[in-house]
């Protein structure tokens, strides 16, 4: 993974960050090469990848081994997936600063089928579920840092038979969600 110099960005995560975005980089990667000429080499599977929580494009790492330095976030992954490229992007964020950062992204890739929407992904993902067709496959990556997703919305993909979907379990919310509760018990 390309480690850039520091920027100025949220920071956030640490080592664990720079594991899940390799996994979603290496992942993206053998799910292109793997359908590069399916299901036949003159009729091929439109690859698409969405998303849910796409965040600003960089990540700058807060603790670990890397803190204080800016990696390319999932997003920013996704558009320089090696092997076979994906022929759609879409990107959902909830926060106007991150949807403007990836905005200014998506710049530097004008032939790109890539789109960006502001909002929930709970809301959002049934319409991007739709846009697929019989043709097409998808890689969904979710990487909530509290529950922003809701289970009706893994319902929904998995329902769509169309999609390999990277849900990252947000293991820290659960054990803060459960102190809490645990606290509010006791007190």
């Amino acid at each position: 993974m390309h480690l850039s110099p520091n920027r100025v960005v949220e920071p956030y995560g640490g080592d664990w960050t720079i594991v899940k975005l390799i996994v979603n980089k290496k992942y993206s990667s053998a799910f292109t090469l793997i359908l590069r000429d399916k299901p036949q080499p003159d009729r091929r599977f439109t690859l698409w990848y969405f998303d849910g929580l796409a965040g600003s494009g960089e990540v700058h790492i807060k603790a670990g081994r890397f803190a204080g330095r800016t990696v390319k976030g999932s997003a920013r992954l996704a558009l320089e997936v090696e092997n076979r490229q994906f022929d759609k992007i879409r990107l959902v964020d909830s926060e106007q600063e991150n949807v403007t950062n990836l905005e200014q992204l998506l710049l530097k890739y004008p032939a790109r089928d890539a789109r960006i929407r502001k909002g929930d992904v709970n809301e959002l993902v049934n319409e991007f579920l739709t846009e697929l067709s019989a043709s097409d496959r998808a890689v969904v990556f979710l990487d909530p840092f509290r529950t922003e997703v809701a289970w009706s919305t893994v319902e929904s993909i998995a329902k769509s038979k169309k999609c390999d979907v990277l849900l990252m379990f947000p293991a820290f919310a659960v054990r803060r969600m459960l102190r809490g509760k645990a606290n509010r018990r006791l007190g």
